[in-house]
């Protein structure tokens, strides 16, 4: 039973109550089968079955689709009989009864040496849809679809040597139509054949992955941090990661172990022993003098610190930061931790970049999102102009710059404005 109310006009309140019919079976199909055989019943009333028999035996309810549609499967519980729906508004028989057969199922192919842990396999044969179980020891595989001449099932995943069956019912026990021991259950690990960088490699690079099974890889650290995957190819051949700064790599050479995790943390593999990437440092100095301009729009005031790109203000929305763009002030809470309202994936994205902003109290200089450092003090409400340009090495007093950063011994006395 359920109670409507209908409000008028009026304000009236009008209260009245809707019983739901009787369950009643106008047909099913089909009207035979084997054990595992879903069953569709229409009639009027099913939307509140709870329980479903063949021949006064319990079977299962598989799918209540709707007040007028159900679906229920076979099992060994039952033999063959009229089928009973029963819920809280009564009990439904169907006139017809449900015939049990019990074909022996043919299975084309021998079970092979080996499986691999959670792919898709597929089976041949005749009356495959009598099957109704196969077992890998003690664990069973989900059986996804089948028909007369195919089943399709999910190998678990294990890793272990076992005995494999396929098993269907009589009429009065479980039968092996195909069976064998000895069988190899193996994990599609990821195998790297080489990477496209393993020198000189800078925080903000992209690495390209070649090997085999790399779609089975969740998840990449180096030294010990989580490095973004950026896209992996449907073959499982090609995958794409970033080495991504941190706060905890100091500024300059560093090295970590590279490791790649799969299956759930279950399966970590190392892939190099002591990546080497460097992760540059960020001069600022006080007391330079900036040019500026009344001009907002069209100066070029940001710097992509990856790609040495640069931007203007009109750029920012579309090129530079569309995640900040979207969230004002909502990207991240507090410096580089990100928001709760923006995911991780979409925060780091965004390409680094530096960028001068006047707050009222003056021009400040901001740094990457994880660089607290900032030039104050520069007075004027015109934007800045940021000029530079590639040191170069050909250049005896620039090499010599250059060397002193790969050193980490450059220091703000090197530096002449």
């Amino acid at each position: 039973m359920s109670v409507s109310a209908v409000v008028s006009c009026n304000e009236k309140l009008n209260i009245s109550e809707y019983h739901a019919p009787a369950p009643s079976i106008s047909g099913f199909s089909p009207l035979e089968g084997p054990v595992g055989t879903q069953i569709t019943v229409e009639g009027d009333g099913l939307g509140n079955i709870t329980s479903a028999t063949i021949n006064g035996q319990e079977i299962e309810i598989k799918y209540c689709i709707s007040n007028k549609t159900i679906v229920l499967k076979t099992t060994t519980n039952a033999s063959s009989g009229k089928i009973t729906l029963e819920g809280p508004e009564g009990t439904a028989e169907s006139a017809e009864a449900f015939t049990f057969t019990y074909p022996v199922p043919e299975v084309n192919e021998d079970i092979p040496e080996f499986y691999y842990a959670s792919t898709i396999s597929v089976i041949t044969g005749e009356n495959l849809n009598a099957i109704s179980r196969i077992t890998f020891g003690d664990s069973e595989a989900e059986i996804m679809s089948s028909s007369r001449k195919e089943l399709v099932f999910m190998v678990p995943d294990l890793t272990t040597v076992t005995d494999v069956g396929f098993w269907y019912y009589n009429g009065t026990e479980y039968v092996s139509a195909k069976s064998a021991s000895d069988v190899s259950v193996r994990r599609q690990l990821p195998e790297v054949a080489s990477l496209s960088k393993e020198e000189d490699i800078v925080t903000g690079d992209e690495i390209t992955v070649t090997g085999q099974f790399l779609n089975f890889v969740e998840t990449i650290t180096l030294g010990g941090v989580q490095m973004p995957v950026t896209s992996v190819n449907s073959a499982g051949t090609e995958l794409k990661f970033k080495v991504n700064d941190d706060k905890s790599f100091p500024d300059g050479d560093n090295s970590g172990d590279l490791v790649f995790i799969s299956y759930g943390g279950s399966e970590v593999h190392t892939i190099r022993e002591n990546f080497s990437f460097f992760v540059p440092k960020f001069y600022i100095w006080k007391g330079v003098t900036l040019n500026s301009n009344n001009s907002v729009e069209e100066l070029n005031h940001i710097l992509c610190l990856e790609t040495g790109e640069i931007y203007s203000v009109s750029q920012f929305a579309t090129d530079v930061d569309p995640v900040a763009a979207a969230n004002p002030g909502g990207s991240c809470s507090a410096k580089n931790t990100v928001s709760p309202s923006v995911t991780e994936e979409d925060y780091y994205s965004v390409k680094p970049y530096t960028f001068f902003m006047y707050l009222g109290s003056g021009c400040y200089f901001y740094g990457p999102a994880n660089n607290n450092n900032r030039l104050t003090g520069y007075s004027g409400f015109a934007t800045p102009i940021i000029k530079f340009r590639t040191l170069c090495e050909d250049i005896p007093e620039e090499k010599a710059i250059i060397d002193d950063i790969k050193a980490g011994t450059f220091t703000s006395d090197d530096f002449t404005p």
